[in-house]
């Protein structure tokens, strides 16, 4: 039977791909089958590409029964397709990225099988690879090998026997629970049946494994089909991690797995000026709107959470990688994958960032995952006792951290033209964080030294907004033109400037944060005061150095307060950590 009078909702979430939505709204405008709503969010995309949107909306008027064309702020993938499901009155929805294509016969061929096997919930058929130009990659491109195994492929119905021969992609069912539970091989292209979202939550934002989630719960009500029909152009471009031919490096590598921020521009940088690049491969995932990674490497690949839970040849290049570096342990997307590759955690280390380990919460997914990762590294005891607390393993101690960065010579030279000025600069923590407890150290300075010659400085530039208007409210309210935020982002010459200002510096928080801005802070003769059991204190009085404790403040003079005679030897005892001996070490140790 071929019924071609059921609504079908074609749902598009977009983020900057202005260079290809056209051709893939051209693919559903060029679809055989007629019933079609076109749905389409863009998701807060910094390029064009909602005014490319905006450019079809006279034609798919023309086109389809009913469209819906939306932007919003950045709420990522999954908030998104949610949203989209929502808006959906078809009988089946069908989900296609704003940088894919579909064959002109995908939707009626799919809609076909469908109609006629009431049984199951979900059929895909398989895709064939493009480039960013949209030629279609052949046997013999260098894209289209499986470096784990030098399997030469054309499509991914040739690839995924290879790479799950547990799984018959042919049977009536070729997708059951147990399958799924290793690892999710549906290909894109998917059309669904909408009924089956009635059984089942959509995609829940703490998934542990997001789409995998989501064909699991699936396939525990309904079957799920494939066919051995190319129906679907999943395009390999800039964002794909095979276009840059990771392929092409030496058998062993450490990839280090990261999200877009300074601290990770630091470790790139500071990793390539060191070792060989070619040893090192860097996957990025994007962080809000940060744009932390200003400079172009060749080994550096931005990639998205699509890609790290569903493109085979991500898999392909931790398998083949030596070790797996998880550079903070904040994304689920890294997470997820992880716990559906076990056998890669053995060759994982965890290189806990601040409060990564103190924020992280006690859940199945990540006791399972720490426990059986190869190695964990702290920059502390406090946190070296906090990972045995909450997970009972026992992590490496590396003194400092593996994030420094080379500015001794810089330093030294702002620290010989230091400037004079009237009275006395305080500086009150790094960011916009409830856990640098601002508005008390406010208060504390205004009821002690309220009446003395003092500026206060507050880095408000990053972080909770929400709490930095709160902390710029009070600020203004204690110490009026005395009070001044620092609100816009600034780059590393004009904050070591600030930093050189300077003269006591407190930071207020009780975990290990901050080590890379006060670091520079004693090497430029700042005094600073600190919650004595910080991870951050720990590591400076270990090198030798000397931190107040910020206990002390509410009982000792003015002059107490300012007066620093411990400079030289802080400068003396820090320095290892500024010119990268000490990240040389740690780097090292870590990576080879």
């Amino acid at each position: 039977m071929n019924v071609s009078n059921n609504l079908i909702s074609v749902i598009i979430p977009a983020y900057n791909h202005e260079l290809y939505i056209a051709t893939t709204i051209k693919s559903i405008i060029a679809q055989s089958y007629k019933n079609i709503e076109l749905l389409i969010i863009n998701d807060g995309s910094t390029d064009r590409t909602w005014n490319v949107i905006q450019s079809f909306a006279k034609k798919c008027e023309n086109r389809f029964v009913r469209v819906v064309f939306e932007t919003q702020n950045n709420l990522g993938r999954y908030e998104t397709l949610n949203k989209l499901l929502n808006l959906a009155q078809g009988k089946y929805v069908y989900l296609i990225a704003s940088d894919n294509i579909a064959k002109p016969q995908a939707l009626e061929t799919l809609h076909n099988f469908l109609e006629n096997n009431e049984g199951y919930a979900l059929v895909a058929g398989d895709n064939e690879y493009i480039d960013g130009k949209g030629q279609t990659l052949v046997i013999g491109d260098p894209y289209n090998r499986d470096i784990s195994t030098g399997f030469i492929y054309n499509t991914l119905g040739q690839y995924l026997p290879q790479n799950r021969p547990d799984v018959d992609f042919l049977s009536s069912d070729f997708e059951i629970f147990k399958n799924l539970l290793k690892g999710n091989s549906i290909p894109n292209g998917y059309l669904i049946r909408k009924s089956i979202f009635e059984q089942i939550v959509f995609f829940t934002k703490e998934a542990l494994l997001k789409d995998n989630d989501l064909m699991l719960k699936i396939s525990q009500q309904s079957k799920l089909k494939y066919l051995d029909e190319i129906l679907f152009s999943y395009r390999i471009h800039g964002e794909n991690i095979s276009t840059k031919s990771v392929m092409l490096y030496p058998n062993k590598y450490c990839v280090h797995l990261m999200f877009d921020s300074k601290q990770a521009a630091d470790i790139i940088e500071f990793i390539n000026a060191t070792f060989d690049s070619q040893e090192h491969v860097f996957f990025v995932l994007p962080y809000n709107d940060t744009k932390g990674i200003t400079e172009q490497h060749s080994n550096v690949f931005f990639i998205n959470d699509d890609l790290v839970a569903n493109d085979p040849m991500f898999l392909g290049v931790m398998e083949k990688a030596k070790k797996i570096i998880l550079q903070g342990m904040f994304f689920y997307e890294y997470m997820q994958f992880l716990w559906v590759n076990r056998e890669l955690l053995p060759k994982t280390t965890w290189v806990v960032w601040g409060g990564d380990l103190a924020e992280a919460p006690v859940d199945e997914l990540r006791i399972n995952l720490v426990q059986n990762m190869g190695r964990i590294i702290v920059g502390s005891s406090a946190e070296k006792d906090l990972a045995k607390t909450k997970f009972n393993v026992v992590a490496d101690k590396l003194s400092g951290g593996p994030d420094q960065q080379g500015f001794a010579l810089e330093l030294d030279s702002l620290f010989i033209n230091k400037r004079k000025h009237a009275g006395h600069n305080i500086l009150v923590g790094h960011s916009a964080s409830k856990q640098l407890n601002h508005i008390e150290i406010l208060c504390l300075l205004q009821k002690c030294f309220g009446n003395e010659d003092i500026s206060i400085y507050c880095p408000l530039n990053y972080g909770d907004m929400q709490y930095a208007e709160s902390v710029k409210l009070v600020g203004k309210n204690l110490f009026g033109e005395k009070f001044t935020s620092i609100d816009k982002k600034l780059d590393i010459q004009q904050y070591m400037t600030l930093l050189n200002d300077m003269d006591v510096a407190i930071f207020p928080q009780k975990r290990q944060q901050a080590f890379g801005t006060m670091r520079i802070l004693l090497y430029l003769g700042t005094k600073i005061y600190c919650e004595p059991l910080a991870g951050s204190s720990e590591i400076i009085q270990d090198a030798g150095g000397i931190i107040y404790d910020i206990n002390t403040i509410k009982d000792i003079s003015f002059s107490e307060f300012i007066i620093n005679p411990t400079i030289e030897k802080n400068r003396q005892a820090i320095k290892p950590y500024l010119d990268n001996t000490i990240a040389r070490k740690n780097y090292s140790d870590i990576c080879y």
